[in-house]
């Protein structure tokens, strides 16, 4: 073997011993794992009130009055009651917190009556209100109180004779709607309303329809848009 053989030898060998390392290097090191997707469960829409709706009531309604004369003296005071049915309709927008905000009118035929004696009978003929709304949803229950301007029509009638009343006035009462699908819901209403008094003419003789107020209690079923 030749001096040059001798000198490259340690050169082979260092060079066998590195790549070795290099090699045995990269086994020892873990390829890193690729990510797996994550699937998260889809979270539910909460429902929500906001929109417009329709529908019709169905209820009771009672009220008082007293009936004066020409002159002012109490003739007579009524306690009529009786059946109100009729429809609604209003629009409500939700906020991320729950509060719910809106208006409503309806329009009811006022089925309150009662017999005065001596052939005089006191009469409701319709009853519509108008006014805001305001109120809190419990997801698909929600619970309301709301008020504004009401008026009323009724009669006053004795002998054959009739003499109409139109009243102006207000209301306040409080309500709960459940949703039973998404457009659909059902609920429940109570409203107190203060009417005042009207003059009214029956037969040519002078009355007046004084501190007329009324309670109602109605059932209802409405559509959502």
């Amino acid at each position: 073997m030749t001096l040059s053989s001798n000198k490259r030898l340690p050169v082979s060998i260092a060079a066998l011993l590195l790549t070795s390392t290099a090699a045995y290097a990269a086994d020892a090191i873990d390829p890193i794992p690729e990510p797996q997707p994550v699937f998260e469960e889809p979270v539910p829409e909460r429902f929500s009130w906001t929109g417009g709706y329709f529908g019709a009531t169905l209820g009771y309604g009672w009220g008082n009055a007293d009936i004066l004369d020409g002159t002012g003296a109490l003739v007579t005071s009524t306690d009529p009651d009786g059946v109100i049915a009729g429809g609604f309709a209003g629009y409500n927008y939700q906020f991320a917190n729950g509060v719910v905000i809106g208006g409503e009118a309806s329009v009811d035929y006022f089925g309150v009556r009662e017999d005065l004696g001596a052939g005089a009978e006191f009469e409701g003929e319709y009853l519509a209100t108008i006014g805001p709304r305001l109120g809190y949803a419990f997801d698909r229950a929600l619970f309301y109180v709301e008020g504004g301007y009401a008026r009323a029509g009724a009669q006053l009638n004795q002998g054959g004779a009739t003499g109409d009343a139109e009243f102006d006035g207000y209301y306040a009462g409080v309500g709960m709607d459940y949703a039973v699908t998404d457009n659909v819901f059902a609920g429940l209403k109570y409203n107190y309303h203060d009417f005042g008094g009207d003059d009214v003419s029956v037969g040519g003789a002078p009355f007046t329809v004084d501190d007329f107020d009324t309670h109602t209690v109605k059932a209802r079923v409405g559509f959502k848009f």
